[in-house]
């Protein structure tokens, strides 16, 4: 630390009994008085959720993985790694996009794997509004890790709005368009779901 710069030549994280490892590099300028400028880069192996020995009890694990941010006030950041968790197994993900105090952002969104392939965007106010928004795009999503007797292969387009997360949040979904195949039947269409004032339309 010197200058009002804090210097991460190298930074390591570990825990007894678990294999996940965090390594940092970067710097924190405290010069300007409203907001740090971070310039940051980690990278890790073998992370895990919960952070338990037992690998057969972590809900999501990641082999490997490389988070980035930099930036003053509204910091830009890039995610990308390998996950598996619940009903997706080994999949590609990758996430970019903005964050600042009043609004986290994610411009680009992809998880690829052996059941299909996610990609969209995002947005959340950060503020006591709560608003959010989500674009989803999916390609030949299977549904039989879900539930073996329901194997399909679907595509579909859709949009999802709305504010807060409680039980009387409310929300708008549009599905654009889904086609494909879904337990060996055809499935075609579109629709759309409210939930509004404690309605649902």
């Amino acid at each position: 630390y010197a200058d009002q710069v804090l210097t991460l030549q190298s930074a390591k994280v570990s825990a007894i009994n678990i294999p996940a490892q965090i390594s940092t590099q970067g710097t924190i300028n405290f010069q300007e008085k409203d907001a740090p400028i971070i310039d940051l880069k980690s990278w890790w192996t073998d992370l895990r959720w919960p952070l338990l020995p037992a690998k057969s009890s972590a809900i999501i694990t990641s082999a490997q993985g490389l988070f980035k941010i930099s930036g003053k006030s509204t910091y830009q950041y890039e995610l990308a790694g390998k996950i598996s968790a619940p009903y997706w197994k080994d999949g590609l993900v990758s996430i970019k996009g903005k964050i600042n105090p009043d609004l986290l952002t994610v411009s680009g969104y992809e998880a690829s794997g052996s059941q299909g392939r996610l990609a969209g965007d995002a947005s959340l106010q950060l503020d006591s509004l709560r608003k959010w928004r989500l674009g989803i795009e999916g390609n030949k999503l299977d549904a039989s890790a879900i539930h073996a007797r329901w194997p399909s292969d679907i595509n579909i387009k859709a949009s999802v709005q709305g504010r807060g997360f409680n039980r009387q949040a409310e929300f708008d979904v549009q599905v654009q368009q889904v086609n494909g195949v879904l337990r060996r039947q055809p499935v075609q269409g579109s629709g759309r779901l409210q939930h509004l004032a404690n309605r649902w339309n």
